[in-house]
Formats: C-alpha cells, structure tokens, sequence
C-alpha cells in the first residue's frame, strides 16, 4: 500500500524542482550584443571592457556587434568607448522587484545605443 505522506511529499519536491528550474535564466560565458547609434546605424571599433577587467577587452564589428568572456564566477558592469561618441557604462546585472535583471548575459543578444559628441576646438 502506497503511503498518503510519501505521495505528497514527491509532489511538494516536484513542484519545488520544477519552479527552480524554470525560474533559472539561461546565460552565456561572454557578454555579447550590438553597439549602434541614435539612427540605429551599427558602430564599429567600440572598445568594450568590463569596469573591473579594463585590460581585458573587445572591439565591434562592422555590424556592431561585441562577444567578450567573462568569468563563470563574476559578472562586471560593461565600459562602451569610442573617440568622438559618449562613453557609456552599463550595469549587466541588478535585483528588480520581480527577480534577477540582466544586460548582455541572455542567450539573445543586447542593445545598446550611444550617442555621438561634439568635440569642439579651443
């Protein structure tokens, strides 16, 4: 005979197993998406560096798009430079009020639009 407690305790572990695994987001080993302007033009040769890791870097493509590899253990915020644009530094992680937020970590790349300066003679 089957017991009753056995059988509701392998659903509550069930159910348990089940919302941890479908609450767990699937991220890459790299940061990676595009770098484009205020008309959605790609910009290539943007320096891409996470904000404690400066020394280890990437350039965009001709598209516009970056992949740099992080470590499995430690996510940074991204620094976006290119002479002539504003440099930009992006947060890839963060708590929101419904979970984990993330930037540029997801499987589907990221977006980021950066705006060109006037640089002035003096």
């Amino acid at each position: 005979m089957v017991n009753q407690n056995e059988i509701k305790m392998k659903k509550i572990i069930f159910i348990y197993l089940f919302i941890y695994l479908s609450s767990c987001k699937t991220t890459t080993g790299y940061y990676h998406g595009y770098v484009l302007d205020k008309k959605t033009n790609p910009i290539s040769n943007v320096k891409v560096s996470e904000y404690h890791k400066i020394h280890l870097s990437t350039i965009t493509d001709s598209t516009g798009y970056f992949r740099l590899y992080h470590s499995p253990n430690f996510v940074s915020n991204l620094i976006f430079y290119k002479e002539g644009y504003q440099t930009d530094t992006i947060q890839t992680r963060w708590n929101r009020y419904d979970g984990l937020g993330q930037r540029f970590l997801n499987k589907i790349p990221d977006t980021l639009i950066i705006q060109k300066v006037n640089i002035s003679n003096r």
